[in-house]
């Protein structure tokens, strides 16, 4: 967790019950993934940066997107380590609607 204490899944089935078999195979997921730094910062900030209702402009929103899509579009191209992992770019796109998925749960 934030603060550094470590919890056996057991402890953590008392508070987030069976969604933490979801969380714990999700997290899995990337590790297989292999995703770099970059890779995961782009993750991240595209999952923090959605459209909600109620914006007043939601055009600079999409437009932030876009340009951290372009950004994870290039290190997925020109990154030698990405270069060698087939299909990353599209495999980090569907995690990230993997992740919003979850969250809803």
């Amino acid at each position: 967790f934030e603060n550094g204490q470590v919890f056996h899944r057991l402890q953590c089935m008392k508070t987030f019950g069976q969604w933490i078999n979801s969380i714990v195979e999700f997290g899995l997921s990337l590790h297989r993934m292999g995703l770099d730094i970059s890779s995961l910062a782009c993750m991240s900030a595209l999952d923090m940066i959605t459209l909600r209702h109620g914006l007043r402009e939601p055009e600079k929103m999409e437009e932030l997107q876009m340009k951290i899509i372009d950004c994870l579009r290039d290190h997925c191209t020109y990154n030698s380590e990405a270069q060698r992992k087939p299909h990353f770019f599209s495999r980090i796109l569907s995690k990230i609607a993997e992740l919003r998925t979850l969250s809803r749960e």
